[in-house]
């Protein structure tokens, strides 16, 4: 069977997801990246997983870094998600002008996300275009606020 790429994409749109941004530091610059792709993979011990494209810069910076955070981002953070998801120079200079603090790996926790999971790089595996990264968190913590939700190639909230 062939595979239109871009039907396939298509039809993966149709599957609501949450959005997070990826963040990590090296050498005292932060950089993240917006990601659909996240799960839980284990509770004992906690592992989570996200997905991130080989060509994505910051996969060598998780790499390097070896840590990262996954920051669940709220509906009033939909510019700052299509930032992260962006090649916006601004994403490399200023960080999408996020604003965030660190807790134990020292990876970048973004204010007012909805959630967040501090991890120590765990394992990567290899899987097509993408590398499969899995976390082991060792702190993690939750606001209030709605998600952000990405279905159809656009951001909507599960409540106005």
């Amino acid at each position: 069977m062939t595979f239109d790429t871009l039907e396939f994409r298509r039809a993966m749109g149709q599957f609501v997801t949450g959005v997070t941004v990826v963040t990590t530091i090296v050498d005292g610059k932060p950089t993240g990246f917006t990601a659909n792709a996240f799960s839980s993979v284990s509770l004992d011990p906690p592992l989570a997983l996200v997905c991130i494209g080989k060509k994505n810069t910051s996969l060598k910076a998780i790499q390097t870094s070896g840590i990262f955070a996954v920051n669940v981002m709220a509906k009033t953070q939909k510019d700052l998600a299509a930032c992260f998801a962006s090649s916006s120079p601004e994403k490399y200079t200023q960080f999408c002008a996020a604003e965030y603090s660190s807790k134990i790996t020292g990876a970048p926790i973004i204010h007012d996300c909805i959630a967040w999971f501090d991890c120590n790089l765990h394992s990567l595996i290899n899987s097509g275009d993408h590398f499969i990264v899995i976390g082991e968190v060792v702190d993690f913590g939750t606001n209030p606020g709605i998600p952000l939700i990405f279905a159809r190639g656009k951001y909507s909230s599960l409540r106005k």
